[in-house]
């Protein structure tokens, strides 16, 4: 087994001109960082952490091909370079980005939370990408996704509908649009999140649901619940009675 050299850097508040030739895993953690230097061809991992409101790094120099995981936090970047095809992580989380390149098949993960996108590229092709967490932005239009997809968080945008539900899908959060129906609901559902949205009724809900969250909407009345339900949060609606409630059942919040 090759062995890896890793750099980690806190609270660095002077430039850094050159880099090790070999470097396989970078990480900056806060500090005033403005510019990175020419990355290392060996890097797989790079990580960097700061605080947006010192933060003045908005740019990224190119990514070498070996990188396989990217962690951008709280940065001032309002884009990314094109991305390596062996990427398989990528958080870019709580900066300023309004696009993001086109993601690499090879993508597993991606979290793009908290920034200022109004679209996400087309990820119907990428049937390895399992979990997507895009809430916090200004979406406006429901992307496209593989049908691989198993985690995905939506919530905080702007979408006034959900297209084609990925039936893959097990965990879904579509809180905070403005939502007045969903589509059929995937049969291997466990987590369904719809909070703070217009919705005036619910889809069948699957059979394998666990949990139902669809609390300040415009609801007047639930599906049939499922068997297996364990926790449902419905208060802030207009419902006047419930259906019958299963024996599954360890919370219950309707007022």
């Amino acid at each position: 087994m090759k062995s890896q050299q890793i750099l980690v850097i806190y609270n660095q508040n002077f430039p850094i001109e050159k880099l090790s030739s070999r470097l396989t895993i970078l990480s900056f953690h806060y500090g005033n960082l403005e510019i990175l230097p020419e990355l290392p061809k060996t890097l797989q991992k790079l990580i960097i952490k700061q605080h947006e409101s010192n933060c003045k790094l908005n740019t990224l120099p190119e990514l070498p091909k070996s990188l396989q995981t990217l962690i951008l936090c709280d940065t001032n970047l309002s884009e990314l370079p094109k991305l390596p095809n062996r990427l398989s992580k990528l958080i870019c989380s709580r900066s300023k980005l309004t696009s993001l390149p086109e993601i690499p098949l090879s993508m597993k993960y991606l979290n793009c939370q908290n920034n200022q996108l109004t679209s996400l590229p087309n990820l119907k092709l990428n049937d390895k990408l399992i979990f997507i967490k895009c809430n916090n932005n200004l979406i406006n239009e429901y992307p496209s996704f593989s049908d691989k997809l198993i985690h995905l968080d939506i919530s905080n945008n702007h979408l006034t509908s959900l297209g084609n539900i990925p039936q893959s899908l097990k965990i879904l959060y579509c809180d905070s649009n403005f939502l007045q129906s969903l589509h059929k609901l995937p049969i291997n559902l466990k987590i369904l999140s719809c909070i703070n949205n217009q919705l005036t009724s619910l889809p069948k809900l699957p059979v394998a649901l666990l949990e139902l969250y669809c609390h300040n909407n415009q609801l007047d009345r639930l599906p049939k619940l499922p068997p297996s339900i364990r926790r449902i949060i419905c208060n802030n609606n207009h419902l006047h009675t419930l259906p019958n409630v299963p024996d599954s059942i360890q919370e219950l919040v309707s007022y």
